[in-house]
């Protein structure tokens, strides 16, 4: 009996409650006569029941045997039927649940029926999604065991006994063999009851993992007449048959379908099935089933490539019906997956030659020429992993050969996506120390990353997350959290595997995020180990990265080893020992190298290069030789010279040219140009991290990509700011003029950001200077806050004006703090990320730098922000605030009137700038400080690719440099 869709029952429930009574009677009596039978035997019987078996089927697992009987006996006594906890048998096992229940009643079978599926429709806890979903209720005579024979084994439909899962505990046994009595049953139009005689000779079904050889399982597969298996999905497949299906209609479908599964995902298909879900089944006999499998067997052995028997298995499942028709109904299941065992996706052809595919439950096919190949396009596509170790010294750098390998498979036509790994425990780099650590890099979601990812942008010209810069912090936190969430189900969490299957767990899923304007999904992930090899802190990296290549195969894995050959003075020798036992020392933590690049101050000499491919058991041509360079844009070159590209074509089998496409000639014109430079622009640094290069990364490249723009080689003279101050002056004079004298001598002043009281007044005093003399000034995040500092003491007459930033007291707070932050934590505090920035005007010198833009975006990393109620105060005196955030509430560009370019941004223009696309606001810094940014203005902010990236280095004439590249206004599509 299956079990009726609750919301069918609750509509007549107000109605049967009322009339069970009347009509109980009158179900039990289906004439006149019958009545007066039943009154007679009333009268001669003081009292007469009839005793059914039923099987409830599918209980909730989760609650024990007594609880599950406590619950049968509230819903049977809700039907107005008492039982004793002897009359219910309950079996839990394998994670499932059901009840054999012994009824004896006075009341008619299918009133029961009705009641007990009203009580279960009100304990959702213990019929949980049965009673919707329709599941089985098989009601068995009491005169006959529901289990089959006597000795606990089950009968199939041929009266053959089988080893069941389950044997009959003794004492059920004993009761379901008393003999009762069954009266007849009329079946209802509202809930058909399926009453059977002999259940247990139907719980059987035959299942082969060759379609010929039959072999009984012991699963006891069974479907019901009408009841619901779902929905057709993408792996499902449902088809009614009947009439002549088995003998025309099959052999088309199972071409069909079967070649469109494997070339998916796999899937399965069902014959006695409606398109709607609801169980029909199919004639089907013996040989029925003897010429399916015959039929399906010959078909799947002609597809090309052959599908073998264990690709594949197919079940004959009887179908109950409510009366006994001695007709054989089935479903046919054919259920086709795709061997895991093979090394790439396979497509599959018919034995008739024709291609079908699968997607979104509709089948497409046969396919036209133009259609496989978007498919092989599609499926043959495999991330493929480079992974960049270091050994012998850190800052070595991995970073800017990681970045460009990935210049050269980019430019190769494939999609590039990066990866840095930073053992240490900080979640993120957001609270490093300039000093220790270099500059913290943002991205356009507000993460806070190491500065590599800057180099990784910059080569590729990408778009990174927050989730590329993986910490030990970050895996250490996600596996925490998931253990106090229950996850780990109890289990005790350790490095291995927790924590390294969390770090390919992660690897894996941000492999797969697009970093491309186009938005495809990367071919190459391109990941850089930080450290060196050996450090303690690397370990559970290199354990996870020992496993993962295994885990993706070893043609989808690749390891690169950066080293060091020293060459000492005193000999001039180049030492390979260091990298020897590196290298050894990389294997025995499970890692082969596959390319040792070796960083030297001199190409490496060809006996070198044997005797590195003798002891780290490599060949040759496997070791790539990295020596110091003019400029950073020549080691793609490089290590392209070298056959880097040929090699990864072979090794990780990628779909690449033989040579690299036009991006690399744009990085060798680059690359040329920048050493023919002869005319020299000088920038003064003025900040507070100047002895340490690494602490402002990305302003000297967005310096370097303007000045390589207008052909001037770059000269940065560095000035410690405090070294500006009068305070310096009593102590050390010689450092107070030696910083003065190169302030004086540069042709512009850079004020980058910067935190911390320590050095503002000299950079003060470098911004009024510059004020004052007309040098071109750029001022960033801090350096624009302390010009409007600047301007408010010696304009506006404020003496005392500051930012609450190192003045909490003062009278005229000109730069106040942000009101969402928070003092009490350091952390992810900061407005953070990519922000839109709206112009006020339309003739100022940055609006036409951005290409006349109504708007731009750009990243920001700050907390304090100029006071909006000030704004009027330095407009007046001739500071204009020309661009603000969109809600009108936040100052972030401001531009000093008859001045040939003071300039002051609030946010960091330099995480955007690229080598062939430099940042504006540093761009007009550069064009100022040269004398041509009036001529580039007037020319409509045009540059020349032809005549920028040509041969002429040395010209004096602005023609040369300034024509036609012009910066793209971010509102033109």
């Amino acid at each position: 009996m299956e079990l009726i869709a609750a919301a069918e029952v609750k509509a007549e429930y107000a109605v049967q409650t009322a009339k069970i009574n009347q009509a109980a009677k009158a179900d039990l009596a289906e004439t006149k006569d019958e009545v007066a039978e039943q009154e007679k035997e009333e009268e001669d019987h003081s009292e007469q029941t009839c005793s059914y078996v039923l099987y409830i089927g599918n209980l909730n697992p989760k609650y024990t045997s007594d609880v599950l009987c406590s619950m049968l006996k509230d819903i049977f006594g809700m039907a107005n039927v008492t039982l004793q906890r002897r009359n219910i048998e309950v079996i839990r096992k394998s994670g499932q649940a059901h009840a054999f229940v012994q009824l004896a009643t006075e009341i008619g079978l299918e009133h029961v029926l009705k009641c007990l599926l009203i009580a279960s429709d009100g304990e959702k806890d213990l019929t949980k999604e049965l009673v919707k979903k329709g599941k089985s209720l098989v009601v068995g005579p009491g005169k006959k065991s529901a289990f089959g024979n006597k000795d606990g084994r089950e009968s199939d439909y041929a009266g053959n006994s089988s080893e069941g899962d389950q044997q009959v505990p003794q004492k059920t046994r004993k009761w379901l063999q008393k003999e009762t009595k069954i009266l007849p049953i009329r079946k209802s139009a509202h809930y058909p009851c399926r009453l059977i005689d002999q259940p247990g000779r139907f719980l059987s079904g035959t299942c082969s993992d060759s379609a010929i050889v039959q072999k009984e399982i012991k699963g006891k597969e069974i479907l019901f007449y009408g009841a619901f298996l779902g929905s057709e999905t993408r792996n499902v497949e449902f088809k009614r048959g009947g009439g002549d299906y088995l003998t025309v209609t099959l052999k088309h479908h199972v071409r069909k379908y079967m070649c469109a599964f494997l070339n998916s995902e796999g899937g399965s298909l069902f014959v006695g099935v409606e398109d709607n879900g609801l169980v029909r089944g199919i004639r089907c006999d013996h040989k029925d089933e003897d010429r399916v499998r015959l039929l399906i067997d010959s078909l799947l052995k002609g597809f090309k490539p052959q599908v073998f028997p264990s690709a594949y298995t197919l079940n004959f499942i009887p179908v109950i019906k409510a009366e006994d028709t001695g007709i054989f109904l089935k479903v046919i299941r054919l259920n086709v997956h795709s061997s895991k065992q093979q090394r790439e996706p396979l497509l599959y052809e018919t034995d008739q030659g024709e291609i079908y595919l699968r997607r979104d439950g509709s089948v497409q096919g046969p396919l036209t020429g133009s259609a496989i190949q978007e498919w092989c396009r599609q499926i043959l596509k495999q991330m493929k992993y480079i992974l960049v170790t270091g050994g012998v010294i850190s800052g070595i750098g991995k970073g800017i050969i990681a970045s460009s390998i990935g210049t050269i498979l980019k430019s190769c036509g494939l999609h590039v996506t990066s990866i840095k790994i930073d053992p240490y425990i900080n979640i993120d780099a957001g609270t490093f120390s300039p000093y220790e650590h270099g500059e913290v890099f943002v991205l356009d979601d507000g993460g806070e990353v190491d500065l590599d990812l800057g180099n990784y942008e910059r080569f590729l010209d990408i778009r990174l997350t927050k989730d590329n810069n993986l910490t030990t912090g970050k895996i250490y936190q996600s596996v925490i959290n998931k253990e106090r969430k229950g996850d780990y189900l109890g289990k005790t969490v350790q490095v291995v595997p927790h924590i390294t299957d969390a770090i390919q767990e992660w690897v894996m899923r941000q492999a797969q995020i697009p970093v491309d304007e186009d938005g495809i999904e990367p071919q190459v992930c391109v990941i850089e180990l930080g450290g060196t090899v050996g450090d303690i802190e690397s370990m559970p990296f290199i354990e996870a990265f020992r496993q993962f290549q295994f885990k993706v195969k070893r043609e989808n894995f690749c390891n690169i080893h950066v080293s060091l050959v020293p060459q000492p003075s005193s000999t001039g020798e180049q030492k390979t020992k260091p990298t020897q036992n590196s290298v050894r020392e990389l294997r025995g933590l499970g890692l082969s190298p596959d390319l040792i690049v070796c960083r030297c101050s001199t190409p490496l000499d060809t006996s070198v290069k044997e005797k590195i491919s003798m002891f780290c058991h490599v060949e040759p041509e496997q070791v790539i030789c990295v020596h110091d360079v003019s400029s950073i844009y020549r080691v793609p070159l490089l290590l392209e010279e070298q056959g880097v590209v040929d090699y990864f074509r072979h090794r990780l089998d990628l779909p690449i040219e033989k040579q690299p496409r036009r991006m690399l000639m744009k990085w060798k014109e680059m690359a040329d140009r920048y050493d023919r430079l002869l005319e020299t622009c000088s920038i003064a640094l003025v900040g507070k991290y100047t002895k340490f290069s690494d602490s402002y990364a990305s302003v000297i490249k967005a310096l370097e990509h303007s000045a390589l723009a207008i052909n001037h080689k770059l000269e940065i003279k560095y000035i410690d700011s405090a070294d500006l101050e009068p305070a310096t002056l009593q102590e050390e004079p010689v450092r107070y003029h030696e910083a003065w004298q190169k302030l004086c001598s540069a042709d512009g002043i850079l004020v980058p950001g910067g935190f911390g009281v320590r050095g503002t007044e000299g950079k003060i005093q470098a911004i009024s200077w510059a004020r004052k003399q007309k040098k071109p000034f750029l001022g960033v995040c801090l350096g624009m806050q302390l010009a409007v500092v600047e301007f408010a003491r010696n304009i506006l007459g404020w003496q005392d004006a500051n930012s609450t930033e190192f003045d909490p007291r003062t009278v005229h707070p000109v730069v106040i703090d942000m009101p969402e932050h928070n003092p009490g934590q350091m952390g992810g505090t900061m407005r953070l990320g990519k922000r839109r920035t709206v112009f006020q005007t339309k003739n100022s010198v940055m609006r036409k730098l951005y290409g006349g833009a109504d708007y731009l975006e750009e990243r920001h990393r700050h907390r304090f922000e100029v006071n909006p109620e000030l704004k009027s105060a330095f407009e007046e005196k001739g500071m204009k605030f020309v661009g603000q955030d969109v809600e009108g509430e936040r100052m972030e560009v401001v531009e000093l009137e008859e001045h040939p370019f003071f300039v002051g941004v609030q946010y960091h223009p330099e995480f955007l700038s690229r080598p062939i696309k430099p940042s504006p606001p540093y761009f007009g810094l550069l064009l100022a400080s040269v004398g041509r940014l009036t001529h580039y203005l007037q020319k409509g902010c045009r540059l020349s690719p032809r005549d920028t990236y040509s041969d002429r280095s040395g010209s004096s004439s602005p023609d040369s440099e300034i024509t036609e590249l012009k910066f793209t206004a971010m509102n033109q599509e």
